[in-house]
């Protein structure tokens, strides 16, 4: 196979022009949006609210936990460690 020498061609106008135009889009496409504020503090809330839930279900099973006699754990949740330690004074006090 040999090779072989291609004259260059002058390219038209319109074609580096439509190229213009297509490089201007993928670069509006890929370039990096922010979100709108509002739709962020909704992600944040939502966020929090699972985070929320599970800080509850943690601080009720280590209140159930305490209740039933089962041994505290280490290396728990926070909330765990709440739910158990508020069970535990609670049950000390007398269970008021």
């Amino acid at each position: 196979m040999t090779k072989q020498f291609v004259e260059p061609q002058p390219i038209k106008s319109d074609l580096l022009n439509e190229l213009d135009s297509l490089v201007g889009q993928l670069k509006s496409l890929s370039a990096y949006k922010p979100q709108p504020f509002h739709i962020q503090e909704a992600q944040m809330d939502a966020r929090l609210a699972d985070f929320l839930e599970l800080a509850e279900q943690d601080y009720i099973k280590g209140w159930t936990d305490c209740e039933e006699g089962i041994k505290h754990r280490d290396r728990m949740p926070e909330a765990y460690n709440a739910g158990y330690a508020d069970c535990y004074d609670y049950e000390n006090q007398g269970g008021i």
